[in-house]
């Protein structure tokens, strides 16, 4: 769970995100695939790609957000 004070948690989020980013580069087997559908495939992994960067930078940009993830035993 991501519980405030743990790095580990926001390192671990960070990291599932960069591997769903990594996933859209399978975006042209999918459409391939399902060439029928490349429009709603394209329409879905643009928006997914564009959810995930923004949860990226909200992880790590703001001050707020690095002081929530902040090492509670320095507190």
């Amino acid at each position: 769970m991501l519980t405030p004070g743990r790095r580990r948690a926001r390192i671990v989020l960070t990291a599932l995100l960069v591997l769903q980013i990594l996933v859209h580069l399978t975006l042209p087997i999918t459409v391939a695939q399902l060439p029928g559908y490349a429009n709603a495939v394209i329409a879905v992994q643009a928006s997914s790609f564009v959810l995930e960067i923004t949860a990226l930078l909200l992880l790590w940009v703001p001050a707020s957000s690095r002081a929530a993830f902040a090492d509670s035993s320095k507190q």
